[in-house]
């Protein structure tokens, strides 16, 4: 098929909103707990009981960032029961079986309308928005495709939305391998910079938090998202795709967005949106380094964070957070 005609094949395949996608389970505290012991992150509001009952929330909440994680497919790709049969990733299957088997997450836009309690119960709808001409990158040949997913509860109110855009591509024939963390300090930013003492203030610099990357953390990471990609846990499987080794998938990066909103405002921040755009990857041996500043703020007292995180091969993360500290 030619890239015209596979490109024309997909358009026609696009528009359509497909649902309901169920959860498997209840939104609970296990998951949310096996999610921050895997991200590093330590707030009471999602573990115990009696502090989070002090908290902003008055009760257990789930993390923020874990808006898509309660509705992932199984190991296999099985749904959870009552899920519609509709087709819904065709779009996914044709560039595929067209010779694109690589798949890799490149930006994600989440808006979060209120935060989920144990007992909750998730549902979502998915559409396929749109996809990209076939393009040239650094990775390989392939095609951008970018999905929007609504996220409801048990009583079918709208608690959350996701725009998440991936590159499916084929790896080129490389006569010189990628670049590997070089475990210096990461460029153009001094991890031991001083943060400004009102972390509120329009231009206000947040301390910086440095973030060790193992490789138990990265599939750690995979695990509690539900993200089974093998480029994330199984080094072969990401070597014949062009990497030289595994790295960390975008849901996990969105949660160590989410711990350094946490650590830099406590357990009663409110989240709001994460917007970012991933760079390089995060590989094992690295140390991911971020930093922000407070580029805006609203009469309601929302802050806008101007966020980025880098490694030793450059920018891993770019984009911002809007957040109630």
């Amino acid at each position: 098929m030619s890239a015209d005609a596979l490109h024309d094949q997909m358009q026609a395949l696009t528009g359509r909103e497909v649902g309901p996608f169920h959860s498997w389970d209840e939104i609970n505290v296990p998951m949310a707990r096996h999610w921050c012991e895997a991200l590093g992150i330590d707030a009471p509001c999602f573990v115990d009981a009696q502090r989070a009952a002090l908290s902003r929330h008055g009760a257990l909440v789930a993390p923020a960032t874990m808006l898509q994680v309660w509705t992932m497919n199984g190991l296999r790709g099985e749904l959870p029961p009552g899920s519609t049969e509709a087709p819904a990733y065709q779009v996914f299957e044709a560039i595929q079986a067209a010779g694109y088997p690589a798949i890799v997450a490149v930006n994600t836009r989440q808006e979060y309308l209120r935060y989920l309690r144990p007992g909750d119960r998730l549902h979502r709808s998915t559409q396929i928005e749109s996809v990209s001409p076939r393009k040239e990158t650094a990775l390989g040949t392939g095609y951008f495709v970018t999905e929007r997913v609504r996220f409801f509860d048990q009583r079918d109110e709208p608690v959350g939305s996701m725009r998440f855009r991936v590159f499916l591509y084929r790896a080129p024939e490389r006569t010189q391998a990628l670049p590997t963390p070089s475990g210096a300090t990461p460029r153009a930013h001094n991890p031991g910079a001083v943060a400004d003492a009102d972390n509120t203030a329009i231009g206000a610099r947040l301390a910086p938090l440095a973030i060790p990357i193992t490789t138990t953390g990265i599939v750690a990471g995979a695990i509690a998202t539900r993200d089974f990609q093998n480029i994330h846990h199984d080094a072969a499987a990401a070597r014949a795709l062009g990497s030289p080794d595994i790295f960390m998938n975008l849901l996990s990066s969105c949660g160590l967005v989410e711990r350094f909103a946490l650590e830099r405002y406590g357990c009663d921040v409110l989240l709001r949106d994460i917007d970012i755009r991933l760079g390089v990857p995060n590989y094992p041996g690295d140390t991911l380094t971020i930093s922000a500043v407070v580029s805006e703020s609203t009469d309601a007292g929302d802050l806008k964070l101007a966020l980025t995180g880098r490694n030793s091969l450059g920018d891993h993360i770019i984009g911002s957070v809007r957040l109630t500290p």
